[in-house]
């Protein structure tokens, strides 16, 4: 039994014998006062005990969480530690070397002979748009190179090396109506009047209102000795664009060869009201065809005050004049 056990047990006698001589009937009550007090003893030596109990839990987990706390800054303080002599370990593991810049160089030269990763590709889209920038660049200075050869050629009088030319042109590209146009007129200049109508057609392909295209096919049919299909396709055309000058000109001037000297003066006519200077002559010169003189007369007379005439058209009207009767 504990020392508190015993100090109980040794209090409840001596109330009792101190009760003994009191009487009968009076022993309840100090019997209940006895089982209280009893009872709070008992109750403040609980409290007692569970405040110590309590005292030293609390203290035992403070000292936990210091001893936790001063762990972990102890194992900060080593990382921190550790790190720093691992730095110094590196910095003072690497002994001083003497390199030569050729020895740098044949290393570097041996690196990129042994590698195949530094290769770069390029990418596709843009790689494509630079491959076809070049390829237009390069047709472009190879078309003007063989045109400029053709004219060189052409000045020189030679007709087929200048069609050879302008042909290679041509192959490069298919859709430009004047270098097609120019095959054709060298053909017609050559006496090539079949190939001359081939390459006029093509141009009237490539485009159909190329007026010198169909000019040229009609002089290459009236050259052929094919004057009605020459005729045809000048009317046709005269139709298609009445106020062109040159299919006018062209019609009336083909009239005139027929001797329809009647049809190639009211053609002649609409060219000399427009204020065409080959028209007015061409007036003029069917109207002395026919016998009118005098009306003849007046359109050369009219034609020397016209600003753009030339000198040797103004020498060959003043001849007219003067076989005329001036």
């Amino acid at each position: 039994m504990s020392l508190t056990g015993k100090f109980l047990t040794k209090k409840r006698e001596e109330i009792d014998s101190e009760s003994a001589d009191i009487h009968p009937f009076s022993r309840v009550k100090p019997k209940r006062k006895k089982n209280v007090l009893i009872f709070f003893l008992i109750l403040t030596a609980i409290f007692i005990y569970a405040g110590i109990f309590f005292l030293e839990i609390s203290g035992d987990t403070g000292k936990n969480k210091e001893i936790q706390v001063s762990q972990k800054q102890e194992i900060v303080l080593k990382e921190h530690q550790e790190k720093k002599q691992t730095k110094k370990i590196k910095t003072l593991n690497y002994p001083p070397v003497n390199i030569k810049i050729e020895q740098v160089k044949s290393e570097i030269d041996r690196v990129f002979k042994n590698s195949r990763v530094l290769t770069l590709v390029p990418q596709k889209p843009s790689f494509k748009k630079e491959t076809n920038k070049v390829k237009r660049e390069t047709k472009r200075d190879k078309i003007i190179s063989y045109i400029r050869k053709g004219k060189e050629a052409e000045k020189r009088g030679d007709i087929k090396s200048a069609i050879y030319f302008y042909k290679q042109a041509w192959r490069l590209n298919k859709s430009n109506s004047d270098i097609i146009f120019k095959i054709a007129d060298l053909h017609y200049r050559g006496g090539y009047y079949k190939a001359s109508i081939k390459y006029a057609n093509r141009t009237l392909k490539v485009k159909k209102d190329y007026i010198p295209a169909i000019i040229l096919k009609a002089k290459a049919y009236e050259a052929l000795g094919m004057r009605e299909k020459s005729k045809a396709i000048l009317e046709e055309a005269y139709f298609m664009y009445p106020e062109n000058k040159k299919i006018i000109y062209n019609l009336a001037h083909l009239y005139e060869k027929e001797r329809s000297l009647v049809i190639a003066k009211d053609l002649y006519k609409i060219l000399d009201e427009m204020g065409y200077i080959e028209g007015s002559l061409g007036l003029a010169r069917v109207n002395e065809k026919l016998g009118y003189k005098d009306k003849a007369y007046r359109i050369y007379k009219r034609l020397l005050k016209h600003p753009d005439l030339s000198k040797e058209l103004r020498y060959r009207i003043e001849e007219k004049l003067l076989l005329l009767g001036d």
